[in-house]
């Protein structure tokens, strides 16, 4: 990718199950799944995904209740 400066591998690499059970994260621009929960990508700037997109596996603590 052209947005892809190569920052991001200077932060601990995982795969996308541990990211996301862990409080990972993901950018899809650079496509690496970070161990540390960033709100942007800190090579690129862009807002990283947090979760899948189903939430089937987010804890109860995290579920707002209203």
């Amino acid at each position: 990718m052209t947005l892809c400066k190569g920052r991001c591998t200077k932060s601990e690499s995982t795969t996308r199950h541990v990211a996301y059970h862990t409080g990972g994260c993901y950018c899809k621009i650079c496509d690496y799944y970070f161990k540390k929960r960033f709100l942007r990508c800190p090579c690129c700037n862009t807002r990283v995904r947090h979760s899948t997109r189903s939430n089937k596996r987010r804890l109860e603590s995290e579920i707002a209740r209203i």
